[in-house]
């Protein structure tokens, strides 16, 4: 599968660049991603210095749009199957640029701005550390061009999960204010967001294009 987006990369030179570009992406989206999370956390970090990353991702995103545009323009035998697969991928990465930007301005949307409890910030790290895992992987198995499913980004994202609902039982039965509960559960579900495109990526190379974003077994998947 995604043997067809390396194939019709790397044989057409006007495109070839797409690839460093790929990679940018992936390392601009996971500092990002870890940067919103101090910002969220511990409120460390300016959320404006992720809008300025993510205005960056927008561009790459687009520069890859507009190269596999040309390659379709030009290209006598196009890989068409290669480039939306591809553009599929540059907008997963534009979506958890997105979401990092989301979660860098949630406190100040909902105006908390006092320090999280412990267990809220345990929690909320703890997920961060499986996410950045993920990261990990998944520029692993784009680059291993994986085929098997799942993928280990899918088992890190069924242990996120896991926590996500661990969390949602830890706020119904905690005694926190209003506003920690909205931002801690809204954080939460973005990060789940988050590992959901991470495993589109990572697991593009065992689904077909039609079927890319959606998970083997679920209601949405169709044989």
């Amino acid at each position: 599968m995604f043997r067809n987006v390396w194939d019709a990369l790397r044989k057409y030179p006007l495109i070839d660049e797409s690839y460093e570009i790929m990679d940018r992406l992936h390392d601009q989206t996971r500092e990002m991603f870890l940067l919103s999370l101090r910002s969220l956390v511990d409120q460390e970090v300016d959320p404006e210095q992720i809008v300025k990353m993510d205005k960056e991702v927008n561009r790459n995103v687009q520069a890859v749009r507009r190269k596999v545009f040309e390659y379709f323009s030009m290209s006598t035998v196009p890989n068409i199957h290669g480039g939306l697969t591809l553009i599929s991928l540059v907008i997963d990465y534009e979506r958890i640029g997105d979401y990092a930007k989301d979660l860098a301005y949630m406190r100040k949307e909902y105006g908390f701005l006092d320090p999280m409890t412990h267990e809220m910030k345990d929690a909320l790290k703890d997920m961060g550390d499986i996410i950045s895992l993920m990261f990990v992987e998944a520029k692993k198995s784009l680059e291993s061009l994986e085929q098997k499913y799942p993928t280990p980004v899918t088992l890190k994202e069924r242990d996120l999960k896991d926590l996500y609902d661990g969390l949602k039982e830890k706020l119904m039965k905690n005694d926190l204010t209003r506003r920690e509960v909205l931002v801690t559960m809204i954080s939460s579900r973005i990060m789940k967001r988050i590992a959901g495109h991470l495993d589109n990526i990572a697991s593009s190379g065992a689904r077909p294009f039609p079927k890319l974003g959606f998970k083997p077994g679920a209601s949405s998947w169709e044989d």
